[in-house]
């Protein structure tokens, strides 16, 4: 299988981790609690706990090691909140800034191929001065609660 349909693949699965976390109380109310209670959570706790996003992780590595047959997105506005994990990916890999922003800047290619994360990225720029970004992984958690929140409460 070509690198670029792995690359495609990783993006599809971590975009259907937060449509599901969003949206899947559209199609259950079950799915609510779920979200709530325990994919929600999860993902915090993960996100909190490990030294690294394992999703990101296996993204990055993957990349570096096919990174002559994959593209770069040179122009991406790299926002605070990007360098700063950045930099934490490439303190916790032991690889220099270099290598972790170039892998950074091939997986913005990919993703931006797959439209949502191109939108969210845009939206992102618009939030650039702001103190926390609403989309960054902690906001996107915040949201997924909010949005269940009121999935919940539109529910007879």
């Amino acid at each position: 299988m070509k690198p670029e349909t792995i690359i495609y693949i990783q993006c599809w699965i971590h975009i259907f981790i937060w449509i599901f976390a969003f949206f899947a109380g559209l199609i259950s109310y079950k799915l609510i609690g779920f979200n709530m209670y325990v994919l929600l959570p999860g993902i915090y706790l993960i996100q909190s706990v490990l030294p690294t996003h394992i999703i990101m992780k296996s993204k990055m590595k993957f990349i570096w090691k096919h990174r002559h047959q994959l593209q770069v997105l040179d122009n991406y506005i790299v926002t605070p909140q990007d360098k700063f994990d950045i930099l934490h990916y490439a303190k916790q890999e032991s690889v220099p800034y270099e290598q972790a922003l170039y892998c950074f800047k091939v997986l913005k290619y990919y993703e931006h191929k797959t439209i949502l994360p191109k939108i969210i990225d845009e939206i992102k720029v618009f939030f650039i001065d702001s103190f926390r970004n609403p989309l960054d992984a902690q906001g996107m958690i915040i949201l997924g609660y909010l949005f269940n929140l009121l999935l919940h409460q539109s529910k007879p």
